[in-house]
């Protein structure tokens, strides 16, 4: 049962990230553009993820 909630919970959270690219895709004009964007994002809010004084934010974060 945990297992199912994990890959639900991870679904999810890729499920988010496919919907940022396809918004990112929407307002660019290359779709390396859209992959350069999405990723420098993802990796942005992963790296936030390792501070320790935005702690509020982690709720907030996609990456959790």
């Amino acid at each position: 049962m945990r297992f199912v909630l994990a890959g639900l919970l991870a679904a999810l959270g890729m499920t988010v990230l496919a919907a940022l690219a396809l918004l990112i895709s929407a307002l660019v004009e290359t779709s390396a553009m859209a992959y350069v964007l999405t990723l420098s994002i993802y990796f942005a809010l992963l790296t936030l993820r390792t501070l320790p004084f935005l702690e509020w934010l982690y709720p907030y974060l996609f990456t959790t």
